[in-house]
C-alpha cells in the first residue's frame, strides 16, 4: 500500500488521504513513516479538526444570533412579550373591543415595546396626547396630520388655531373634506423638514415615510421649517406635534440649528427607530433631547413608540 501511494505521489499528510483512510490504518502507516510525514499528517489532522470545530461554532453562532434577533423582534419568548401579557391580564379592558384590537396591533407592530405598553396603561386614565393648557387663541402646529384625528380632538377640546402640515395628496383630500366647515383649521399641502425639497414617499397609511420603499410611492413636497416659520409672522407657537415617520430627526436638528426650539412653548414628538440604523437613531434622539431640555421641562417620555 505504501508503494502504491508513492507511485501516485499522494503525500501521507494530504487531506484526501485522511478522509480516505480510517483512523486505525492511517495511524499504522504513519507510525512507520519518516518523521516529516508524521508531522505533516498530524498538522493536517489538527487543521481538519479545527475546521470542523470552526464550522460547528459558526453554525451555533448563527442560531444564537437568530434567536437573539427573534427576541429583539418581540417573539413570544421575549421578555417584552411577557411584560405585555402581564399588563393585558391586569388591564383586560385595554385590549378588548375594536379599540383594544387596534392597540394590540400597535403593540405587535412595535415588537411589544415596553414603553408603548406603559403608555397605553397611563393613557387609560389620562389623555396624555390631549392634556394641554390651550384656548381659542392658542396656535397649534400639527406636523404629519395624516387624516386629522389629533387635530380634530384639539379643535373639539380647545377650539385653537390649528395648522395641519400633510404632504401626501390622498391625506390632504381627506383633511380638506373633514375640516371644510372649520375656519380655525388650515391645511398646508406640504411637510416640514430641514430644506425645500421634493421627495418620494411610500403610500403606507399612517406609516407613510420618505425613508422606506413601497410599491406605491408618490412625489411630495417638503419645506424648510425656517422659511415657514418666518412666513407665519408669529413670535411664538403654543404647541407643535411632530409625527412624521423618521423625518423628525432632520426637522428637529434644523430647529436646533436655527435656534427655533424656544419659539415653541410645548413640543410633542414621536421618535422612530425603524427607518434608520437603531444605534444612530438612539444617539441622535439623545442629542436632540439634551438640546430640548436646555429650554423645556419633560412632561412624559415613552421612547420609540
Amino acid at each position: 500500500m505504501i508503494e502504491k501511494l508513492e507511485k501516485s505521489n499522494v503525500r501521507l499528510s494530504s487531506p484526501s488521504f485522511i478522509r480516505w483512510k480510517s483512523h486505525l490504518s492511517s495511524k499504522t502507516l504513519v507510525d512507520g513513516s519518516p518523521r516529516t510525514d508524521r508531522l505533516g499528517y498530524w498538522r493536517s489532522l489538527i487543521h481538519h479538526r479545527t475546521k470542523v470545530t470552526k464550522d460547528w461554532g459558526k453554525h451555533w453562532a448563527v442560531r444564537a444570533n437568530r434567536g437573539l434577533k427573534e427576541i429583539g423582534d418581540g417573539r413570544w419568548w421575549s421578555p417584552r412579550f411577557f411584560y405585555w401579557l402581564k399588563t393585558k391580564r391586569k388591564f383586560p379592558e385595554l385590549f378588548t373591543g375594536e379599540d383594544g384590537l387596534v392597540r394590540h396591533q400597535m403593540v405587535r407592530y412595535l415588537r411589544y415595546s415596553r414603553a408603548l405598553t406603559d403608555m397605553l396603561v397611563v393613557s387609560q386614565k389620562r389623555a396624555l396626547l390631549l392634556e394641554h393648557n390651550l384656548n381659542a387663541e392658542s396656535v397649534v402646529w400639527d406636523v404629519g396630520g395624516y387624516i386629522g384625528e389629533w387635530a380634530s380632538d384639539i379643535d373639539r377640546l380647545y377650539h385653537s388655531q390649528v395648522t395641519v402640515f400633510e404632504p401626501v395628496s390622498l391625506f390632504q383630500q381627506k383633511l380638506t373634506h373633514r375640516f371644510h366647515d372649520s375656519s380655525n383649521i388650515q391645511i398646508q399641502p406640504y411637510g416640514l423638514s430641514n430644506s425645500n425639497v421634493t421627495v418620494k414617499m411610500s403610500m403606507d397609511g399612517m406609516g407613510s415615510s420618505q425613508f422606506k420603499a413601497h410599491e406605491d410611492d408618490a412625489w411630495t413636497q417638503l419645506r424648510d421649517i425656517g422659511d415657514v416659520f418666518r412666513e407665519s409672522n408669529l413670535e411664538e407657537i403654543d404647541l407643535i406635534k411632530i409625527n412624521i415617520e423618521g423625518g423628525e430627526y432632520n426637522l428637529l436638528l434644523r430647529m436646533i440649528e436655527l435656534d427655533l426650539l424656544k419659539r415653541f412653548r410645548k413640543i410633542m414628538v414621536q421618535f422612530h427607530d425603524q427607518y434608520h440604523p437603531k444605534r444612530r437613531a438612539r444617539k441622535t434622539r439623545q442629542r436632540i433631547i439634551e438640546e430640548i431640555l436646555k429650554s423645556h421641562s419633560p412632561v412624559f417620555s415613552y421612547p420609540f413608540v
